[in-house]
């Protein structure tokens, strides 16, 4: 077996995903297509208090963070992004400000 590639167990809510290198890539990649459809997105996560960054793998709501498209064919799994933490808190404090001061609510 390739080191560099170790059968996965992915558990998802009511199903098991599971990915090893004797399958075949279109296989590999449906199995993956599943678990993007249900929410799969990798984001930026940042510690506030010492300013490092870490890449989390995590099941969003796929209504709230859609796929967007892209203009190019990946060559291997693509795994769609979703806004990082410190992203979303922005937005917010944007929209907030937005509201406070624009409309007076």
């Amino acid at each position: 077996m390739d080191s560099r590639f170790l059968p996965q167990i992915i558990p998802l809510p009511g199903m098991t995903v599971f990915l090893n290198e004797e399958m075949e890539y279109e296989e590999r990649t449906a199995r993956v297509k599943i678990l993007i459809d249900r929410g799969l997105r990798i984001r930026l996560m940042t510690n506030l208090l010492t300013g490092t960054g870490h890449l989390e793998v995590s099941y969003l709501d796929p209504e709230k963070f859609p796929i967007l498209p892209i203009a190019w064919e990946p060559n291997n799994f693509y795994i769609p992004s979703a806004p990082g933490e410190l992203k979303t808190i922005k937005t917010a404090l944007e929209n907030i400000l937005y509201n406070t001061i624009f409309r007076g609510k």
